[in-house]
C-alpha cells in the first residue's frame, strides 16, 4: 500500500511540474506576441510618418483629438494624423502601459512630447486574421 501511495505522490508532483512548465511556456509565448505588436506600432509612431503608421489602420478608425471625434476611413485617418503631426511636430513617443480587454482588444497608452506640449495617446488594436490593426486612436493633451 505504501508503494502505491508513494507512486501516486510522485506522479502528482511530476504532473504539477509539467503543468507549471506548460503554463510558463504559454505565458512567455503570449507575452512575446503581445510585445511584438506594440513594438512594431511604437516604431511606426516614433518615425512620425503617418503613411507608416496608417499601415496598421483597420478599414475604419474611431479617431479622437481633444474634444473632436469621428470615424474615418483608413485614408482619411491618415490625413487627420498627418495634419495633427504637421501642427504639433511630435518629438518623443513612449509607451507607458499595455493591456488587453476580456474581449481580446489590446491597447496601449503612450506619452508623446510635441512642440505644442505633451499628449497622451490611447491606441486600441484588434486581431484581424493573422495581423493586428489599429481600430481607435484617442489623443488628449496633458
Amino acid at each position: 500500500m505504501s508503494k502505491i501511495l508513494a507512486y501516486f505522490v510522485l506522479n502528482i508532483q511530476f504532473m504539477k511540474k509539467i503543468v507549471a512548465l506548460i503554463l510558463m511556456i504559454f505565458s512567455l509565448t503570449l507575452s512575446s506576441v503581445f510585445a511584438d505588436v506594440f513594438d512594431e506600432v511604437q516604431e511606426a509612431f516614433k518615425t512620425s510618418d503617418p503613411k507608416q503608421i496608417s499601415a496598421f489602420f483597420d478599414t475604419s478608425i474611431d479617431f479622437k483629438i481633444g474634444d473632436n471625434s469621428s470615424t474615418y476611413s483608413k485614408n482619411q485617418a491618415e490625413m487627420v494624423l498627418r495634419d495633427f503631426y504637421d501642427k504639433t511636430k511630435p518629438q518623443n513617443f513612449t509607451i507607458v502601459h499595455k493591456g488587453a480587454s476580456n474581449r481580446g482588444t489590446r491597447y496601449c497608452l503612450a506619452n508623446v512630447d510635441t512642440e505644442k506640449g505633451k499628449y497622451r495617446f490611447y491606441i486600441y488594436i484588434k486581431e484581424s486574421g493573422s495581423s493586428f490593426l489599429i481600430t481607435e486612436l484617442n489623443f488628449e493633451k496633458i
